[in-house]
């Protein structure tokens, strides 16, 4: 089956994932407020984790910052798309494109790096709790 897309089907595909880029940017945004107010709730109260209180408020400031980043980065990208759409404009097609791969390559690089903190953090805890010192 040979099936084309012209350029107005390239439009209507683009319109229609604006919209979710523009959705993921403000829900990042929310979230990267939520853990900021989850780390300030963490180092006041301390609940449950002791000592270590200070350590996963920087983790989740440093979760807030990222996640801000990226819900503005995610903004931007969608405007991009609504350019393309309201000009047929290449270069702002080029633009998007070039902004999803970039978003890609950063939640990736984003989760393997937050996965890597997450241990690093839980065997400090671990650790720390048990006097297990080396």
């Amino acid at each position: 089956m040979d099936e084309r897309v012209n350029g107005e089907g390239l439009r209507e595909i683009v319109a229609k994932t604006k919209g979710w880029l523009m959705f993921l940017g403000i829900l990042s945004i929310i979230i990267a407020f939520i853990y900021l107010r989850s780390s300030y709730g963490i180092l006041v109260v301390k609940d449950g984790f002791g000592n270590y209180s200070v350590l996963m408020s920087v983790v989740y400031i440093l979760v807030t910052l990222v996640a801000f980043y990226i819900g503005i980065f995610l903004i931007k990208v969608s405007q991009s798309a609504k350019r393309y759409v309201r000009t047929s404009n290449l270069p702002e097609l080029k633009n998007y494109l070039d902004g999803l791969r970039k978003c890609f390559k950063i939640i990736a690089w984003i989760s393997v790096i937050g996965i890597v903190i997450v241990v690093i953090v839980k065997v400090v805890i671990i650790v720390g709790m048990t006097g297990f010192y080396y």
